[in-house]
């Protein structure tokens, strides 16, 4: 079974993070367990997007005042494959 669990895992961290780059537009992501970064298109360096946590929240309960809005399919699928 934990093979099980590695595949519902990696499959949650892809979603995630393809949410993250459809809904910043970033041309890289990068998440650690703790933090997110991206680099968008035309930029240099890593920009800081936030605590995982934070990220997490925005993209599962979308609200107007959010940096990130949730209004992707990305979003959508990610939400759907946690239960929201």
């Amino acid at each position: 079974m934990p093979i099980d669990k590695k595949g519902a895992s990696s499959k949650l961290d892809r979603l995630f993070h393809e949410a993250i780059k459809a809904e910043t537009n970033a041309a890289r992501v990068k998440i650690t367990p703790h933090e997110v970064f991206v680099i968008r298109p035309n930029e240099m360096g890593w920009y800081w997007l936030g605590s995982r946590e934070n990220v997490e929240d925005q993209i599962l309960m979308p609200r107007s005042d959010n940096r990130l809005a949730g209004n992707t399919d990305a979003a959508a699928a990610y939400r759907a494959a946690m239960g929201h």
